[in-house]
């Protein structure tokens, strides 16, 4: 982790000054980086190492707290401000991105899905409101960590795709359209609840874009 933690931060390094970047604009190098290691290490654990290093470095706070027992003194980004970060202009889904798989990595996906599942809701009751493009994010970044670790064959096929350059739409569908915002009223008139059928098209629907990303067929 600590490797990748590194890179990270010379990334940050070498974009200081620059508006906004992409998610994509780190993947290549941490792949590339990955695709090196793996030549005498298992490609899974490489993997599942650079996952939980893009989750304490972009994701939940929580996982920041695991970076202070990785991070040494050499491993610095300047003060490099991470919000400059995005996926489809948006910081936060970079965030929902890379925790998820995260949890994913750490924990396995029925706890990731419903992790992002019970935000939302929580979301609903207050004034961001609940987001079907959070829980696109979200069941993106666990798709995602399943791929790079589901096996050896996979996880070098990962890294193949994403080492060197990388484009937002090799491993992050569109999601932009999807409707956000929703108040607990409003998210209640239109999909009921969790186990509803509109709700469960949904989520579905949210799949199969998911699905459609050659990445994750």
């Amino acid at each position: 982790m600590r490797a990748y933690l590194r890179k990270l931060t010379e990334v940050s390094l070498a974009s200081a000054g620059i508006p906004s970047l992409s998610l994509s604009d780190y993947m290549g190098p941490l792949f590339a980086l990955a695709q090196s290691r793996s030549q005498t290490a298992s490609p899974v654990e490489e993997n599942r190492a650079l996952i939980l290093a893009l989750a304490m470095y972009f994701g939940d706070a929580r996982f920041e707290l695991l970076m202070r027992s990785v991070k040494t003194a050499d491993i610095s980004d300047g003060d490099f401000d991470t919000s400059n970060v995005k996926l489809e202009r948006r910081h936060d889904w970079v965030q929902h991105f890379v925790t998820t798989a995260g949890i994913q990595v750490a924990a396995g996906s029925g706890i990731s899905n419903f992790v992002g599942e019970a935000k939302e809701v929580s979301d609903a009751e207050g004034p961001s409101g609940f987001s079907f493009t959070d829980i696109a994010a979200d069941r993106t970044g666990v798709r995602f960590a399943e791929v790079a670790t589901a096996s050896e064959r996979s996880a070098r096929k990962l890294q193949e795709a994403l080492a060197g350059t990388a484009a937002e739409h090799d491993f992050f569908p569109k999601v932009g359209d999807l409707p956000e915002g929703l108040s607990e009223a409003e998210f209640k008139s239109g999909y009921g609840d969790l186990d509803t059928e509109t709700y469960t098209a949904m989520i579905k629907a949210i799949d199969n874009r998911i699905a459609k990303v050659a990445l994750y067929k």
